[in-house]
């Protein structure tokens, strides 16, 4: 028997029935990944042509946030931790497509200035969209 705050219940009965768990639809996976990528897209590409002077330091946790939001708006309510893992994933990914694809600049040249940045900006998006 369990105890739950309505009283003793048997373990099958105590159970979260599936549609309480939050576990999101496919077109919830795929609006939190297409938001979260596009997002994090387009910081990536305003980061490298604008001059960011002191707010690049700063800037990997407003993008960070900025993406988790857009991911946990494409969720429409769903927290489980495969979108905090879509967050932390898009936030890396378009961070530095967005980077290569508007400035030019190789892949290798980006990963290697910014690396503690972009892990920066995964962990405050994961954090976000568990928000």
């Amino acid at each position: 028997m369990r105890e739950t705050p309505v009283g003793m219940k048997c373990p099958s009965c105590a159970r979260m029935p599936l549609h309480a768990r939050a576990l999101g639809k496919p077109r919830h996976y795929a609006a939190a990944l297409g938001a979260g990528l596009g997002s994090a897209a387009l910081l990536g590409a305003i980061a490298a042509v604008a001059n960011l002077g002191i707010i690049g330091i700063i800037f990997p946790l407003i993008a960070g946030f900025v993406v988790g939001r857009a991911v946990a708006w494409g969720a429409k309510g769903n927290r489980n931790g495969a979108f905090m893992a879509i967050a932390a994933a898009t936030a890396v990914v378009g961070l530095v497509a967005g980077g290569v694809l508007a400035a030019g600049i190789p892949t290798t040249v980006v990963l290697r200035g910014d690396i503690i940045g972009l892990l920066l900006a995964g962990i405050v998006a994961a954090f976000s969209a568990a928000r």
